[in-house]
């Protein structure tokens, strides 16, 4: 999803794009705040699905695994046919990998190849499943 400004300078793509700055640089608790601000407005606004999953990703790499899997899992729920959808659904994979939850990480990615077989996170999710088997996980 574009995000470019709208001609009316449109204050969700102004708290969007300041959320997706701190993110970039690696502020991630004001990242957090910022994209939960600009969904409490923008619910269904045009950076939603991208604003919900970098929610995600700012909790992810904050390793506050409980809540990045809460907000993956919302994209897959509130936009399944969002671009995000299937790095989300990596993501979940992941997580359970981290966790050492093998059956349900498994089921992850499972899930991407099977919905998204030509993207490249299938491919990353073939490549984990991979080292699974090789690790006898």
């Amino acid at each position: 999803m574009d995000a470019s400004p709208s001609s009316g300078g449109d204050s969700g793509d102004a708290l969007y794009k300041k959320a997706f700055e701190q993110l970039r640089q690696g502020h991630y608790n004001e990242a957090i705040s910022g994209f939960n601000s600009y969904l409490s407005r923008n619910r269904q606004g045009g950076q939603a699905d991208s604003a919900q999953y970098w929610l995600g990703e700012a909790h992810y790499v904050n390793r506050d695994f409980g809540a990045a899997l809460t907000e993956f899992n919302k994209v897959l729920e509130l936009y399944p046919k969002s671009a995000k959808a299937p790095s989300a659904l990596l993501k979940i994979g992941y997580i359970h990998y981290d966790q050492q939850n093998w059956a349900k990480a498994k089921q992850a990615f499972n899930q991407i190849i099977e919905r998204y077989s030509s993207s490249t996170e299938a491919k990353l999710a073939q490549q984990r499943l991979d080292k699974m088997r090789k690790d006898s996980r």
